[in-house]
């Protein structure tokens, strides 16, 4: 978890520090990906929804946490992701005026499951 806190802060310090706009859009042209790698990036997306809960499951029956831990880890594992999928959906229709951005949708499945890994057996309530 720290590490990702940490990456999490300095990505956003670095954001903030780039305010210069030629800057980022000389760079731009650098930081998107074509169709073809996209599309494969998406493949890769749907085997992260099919087997990121079922890792997440296996880590903790691995710990010796009985009862119904298993299943509550696959079900907050699932509303992690989609709600973080749901979110980038709007955030992205938003701030790309109204088209939605396939590099968002792939970046926020994976932080949605990365960010519910350590703390997935705790009782949660949806919202």
């Amino acid at each position: 978890m720290v590490v990702h806190a940490f990456g999490a802060y300095f990505g956003l310090g670095v954001s903030a520090g780039l305010r210069n706009k030629g800057l980022v859009k000389k760079w731009k042209h650098y930081n998107t990906g074509g169709y073809n790698s996209q599309l494969v990036a998406m493949v890769g997306t749907l085997f992260l929804w099919c087997y990121w809960p079922s890792f997440i499951c296996v880590v903790s029956a691995m710990e010796g946490k009985g009862g119904n831990a298993e299943q509550r880890v696959a079900v907050n594992t699932i509303l992690a992701i989609t709600s973080s999928c749901v979110g980038a959906f709007g955030f992205s229709a938003y701030f790309n005026k109204g088209k939605f951005g396939m590099e968002d949708v792939l970046n926020a499945t994976l932080a949605g499951g990365v960010i519910i890994g350590s703390t997935a057996d705790m009782m949660y309530m949806p919202w």
